[in-house]
């Protein structure tokens, strides 16, 4: 029985590379700051039922591998996903504790503390990987929908419309947010 379970998983790890993980697009820059990865990523792996999206969850819990390998594929961590996968399927929680500060410079968020990083990657991996997996769609703007099909988060374009065109850095924000050398403003 264990033999079939294991066949199993590694049939699902091909078959979400072809499904998902073909689809979905890299992290082409780390996010700004105030980020929704950043926020996910700079909380416990432990409270993250409030950020984490039900096919993330799922797949972090029940699939652990493939949603691992994924991340650190499309965040750059690994050249190829199928390299992520056999490094979780030989020690998920040796991989995570190898990858996880990277991923999180990757996804913008600060360093974890080597003996924290060690106690979560070995006691609540599938906490972490969820936890990455958010930021990740954060980061990307993608989500994973039912049916294991990559969508666009239609509010990601909101969030960072205002940094890229220059709105947050604009003589108004620097003058409410207190910036010495800004000009006051005239009504």
């Amino acid at each position: 029985m264990n033999e079939l379970k294991q066949w199993g998983g590694i049939a699902f790890i091909v078959l979400y590379y072809f499904l998902v993980v073909r689809h979905y697009e890299a992290l082409t820059m780390a996010p700004p700051v105030h980020s929704r990865s950043v926020e996910v990523l700079e909380d416990s792996p432990l409270c993250l039922c409030r950020y984490v999206s039900l096919p993330n969850c799922f797949l972090a819990f029940y699939c652990v591998n493939a949603r691992n390998a994924q991340t650190l594929e499309k965040t750059g961590m690994l050249s190829s996903y199928w390299r992520g996968a056999f490094a979780s399927l030989l020690c998920l929680p040796c991989a995570l504790w190898w990858f996880q500060n990277a991923v999180r410079t990757a996804l913008g968020a600060r360093t974890m503390d080597p003996c924290v990083n060690c106690c979560y990657s070995c006691c609540f991996p599938w906490c972490v990987v969820a936890q990455h997996a958010e930021a990740l769609d954060a980061a990307t703007g993608q989500r994973l929908e039912s049916c294991m099909q990559v969508g666009r988060d239609p509010w990601a374009s909101k969030r960072f419309d205002a940094e890229e065109q220059g709105l947050l850095s604009s003589p108004v924000c620097d003058a409410m947010y207190g910036d010495k050398d800004a000009k006051p403003i005239e009504v």
